[in-house]
């Protein structure tokens, strides 16, 4: 998957409602759209919001763990421990790139 299928995916997983994506100069994309609490309410929709960088940001992919019920919780920690086996780390250590794998694995979204 491309940083921005991964970026959109999760997005989506944690309920941001994602309307835009916009290639930048240097080859960056940003992300856009309206973020779960808005659209649980309803509003939001003439605004866009950047979506987070679940790829670089721990605080990111810590709010998206959030997201997951009890057994998803557990299937997370069992995909992370197969990521970061190979480095011979505690599952804490793992980075928020390798935390994106495991979110999208668990909820059946990775290609």
């Amino acid at each position: 998957m491309t940083d921005t299928e991964i970026r959109t995916a999760i997005a989506e997983a944690c309920g941001w409602k994602v309307n835009e994506i916009k290639q930048l100069p240097q080859r960056k994309i940003r992300v856009y759209g309206v973020p779960p609490e808005m659209v649980k309410k309803g509003m939001g929709w003439e605004y866009n919001h950047r979506v987070p960088d679940y790829l670089n940001d721990l605080n990111a992919m810590h709010e998206a763990e959030k997201t997951l019920d009890v057994y998803q919780s557990q299937n997370y920690a069992n995909e992370l421990g197969k990521l970061i086996a190979a480095s011979i780390r505690w599952t804490f250590h793992a980075t928020a790139r390798q935390r994106c794998e495991a979110f999208l694995k668990v909820k059946g979204l990775w290609k």
